[in-house]
């Protein structure tokens, strides 16, 4: 039995085997989990021992080095992980820009930021939420027309994108 739905910001995902009497309920609000993957790769966890757990996200130890030790200490760790272990992690360009933003709002580290939504879009140069935090970094940071142009180049991948038609009063909110 397979059941999900959610609202923007929410997603949820349960999946039951009752010849077996498990099941696995997934609850979150993240647009880069997927509920359905998780919950299966749980599930298989409990009724198959040799599955092989999906990669974990680099973002997270390369955000913990960045705080703890600096960004250029930080990017140098990435660089080198992701040279010389490149199947110990997932490096999905998406897991940079969340971090941009973790860098940008939890921490309030701008600069370092800018730095980290850089390397994703080096990674994807179509991830236009990237633009958009780098955007907003560089207005944050003091750099207006920097975050213009960001704001812009967003736009160019997604015109209709609120956020960045907002940042450049282009709306008529």
């Amino acid at each position: 039995y397979v059941s999900m739905g959610g609202a923007p910001g929410f997603r949820s995902f349960l999946i039951l085997c009752p010849a077996r009497k498990t099941g696995v309920i997934v609850v979150h609000n993240s647009d880069i989990v997927n509920a359905e993957t998780l919950a299966i790769d749980l599930l298989m966890l409990l009724h198959d021992p040799a599955y092989a757990l999906p990669l974990p996200p680099v973002h997270l130890e390369l955000g913990r080095r960045i705080t703890e030790r600096g960004l250029m200490e930080g990017l140098s760790w990435y660089e080198e992980r992701r040279r010389d272990a490149p199947y110990e992690n997932d490096y999905h360009p998406s897991f940079l820009v969340s971090l941009g933003y973790i860098l940008l709002h939890r921490f309030h580290l701008p600069a370092e930021a800018i730095y980290v939504f850089k390397k994703g879009l080096e990674e994807d140069p179509l991830q236009w939420r990237a633009y958009n935090g780098m955007g907003e970094a560089y207005f944050r940071a003091g750099s207006k027309d920097e975050g213009v142009y960001s704001f812009q180049k967003s736009l160019d991948i997604n015109p209709n994108n609120p956020v960045a038609l907002s940042a450049l009063g282009l709306t008529n909110a």
